[in-house]
């Protein structure tokens, strides 16, 4: 099966900035009264992963306190397809004032289709660490990256992120890491 990843769009470098401050605080030791991302993991079988991943709902896979740093808003309902529940995000256009700092992403559960189902023509292809899970991430060269994070051989849950070429591939690893604490391990 296929999956495309969207359109080239711009992004901000305070997003950057917010990103890397959101995986250290994420990495550290907690604060009194501070957000922390979900602990709740899957330790069972992977149809039990799978049964987990089923009742998750795309836009509840990144914190309020998350899309709040980041200047994100949703972009529409939760999409359901044939192959995907998604939620799209992209940059508040109110909180920046460079018309260039827009950027754009989906998260994306796939429930039947794992990480060896990826159409990986005309992308760069290499093997992340998101937080100890081993993704595979997909750069088309223009501005395009997708993460996939298996949960088990058949399902999966990618982000997918459209900004400037030079940073794509890290604000969407940036974004995986965030999820991926809310992701069930298979």
């Amino acid at each position: 099966m296929t999956r495309m990843i969207i359109q080239t769009m711009r992004m901000p470098r305070f997003a950057l900035a917010a990103l890397g401050l959101l995986a250290l605080t994420a990495c550290s030791s907690p604060a009194a009264g501070q957000p922390q991302p979900s602990n709740s993991q899957s330790t069972g079988t992977s149809s039990s992963a799978s049964n987990s991943l089923a009742s998750l709902a795309p836009c509840n896979l990144l914190s309020d306190a998350n899309t709040s740093a980041l200047h994100l808003i949703k972009k529409g309902p939760v999409n359901i397809s044939s192959k995907a529940r998604s939620c799209d995000w992209g940059t508040d256009t109110n909180a920046v004032s460079d018309p260039h700092s827009i950027y754009s992403f989906s998260v994306n559960i796939l429930d039947h289709e794992g990480v060896s189902d990826l159409n990986t023509n005309g992308h760069q292809v290499s093997t992340v660490d998101i937080n100890g899970r081993q993704s595979e991430q997909l750069y088309d060269g223009y501005g395009s990256c997708s993460v996939s994070m298996p949960v088990t051989s058949t399902s999966s849950v990618d982000i997918d992120l459209a900004a400037d070429e030079s940073n794509a591939c890290t604000l969407a690893n940036g974004i995986a890491k965030l999820v991926e604490p809310n992701v069930p391990k298979g």
